[in-house]
């Protein structure tokens, strides 16, 4: 009877160290599983946050190039206001210039009137009959 015993606790023990190692590579690809698990999540993340970085650089990037299209174009516009300034003053210019002809040219005319209508006109007076007057 002893040996029944002692047989079946050898059954016994080896049953519980076969349970014990089944259970000990149970926990042990429970544990690869979660480490697994944790890899996937951590690159998930580790990939969402590659994917948010980028979305802001980008949107930075749009940002400087919205405010570089910004200043060109407040740039354009100050050279168009600058280069309408110099038209509007050349004009004035020409416009003061063509008065002062006009104004030159009247008088000549009226000179020219004043002369013919005295006798003088357009005619050349020599030193004698300029003596005579």
């Amino acid at each position: 009877m002893y040996v029944k015993i002692e047989k079946g606790m050898r059954r016994w023990k080896q049953q519980q160290q076969e349970e014990d190692e089944a259970d000990d590579s149970e926990d042990e690809e429970d544990e690869d599983k979660d480490e697994d698990e944790e890899d996937e999540e951590e690159e998930v993340v580790e990939e969402e946050e590659a994917k948010e970085e980028e979305e802001e650089e980008e949107e930075e990037e749009e940002e400087e190039e919205e405010e570089e299209e910004e200043e060109e174009e407040e740039e354009e516009e100050e050279e168009e206001e600058e280069e309408e300034e110099e038209e509007e003053e050349e004009e004035e210019e020409e416009h003061e210039d063509q008065k002062k002809r006009n104004k030159k040219r009247n008088r000549n005319k009226k000179r020219k009137r004043n002369m013919k209508i005295r006798g003088r006109g357009n005619r050349r007076i020599s030193c004698a009959q300029k003596s005579m007057w």
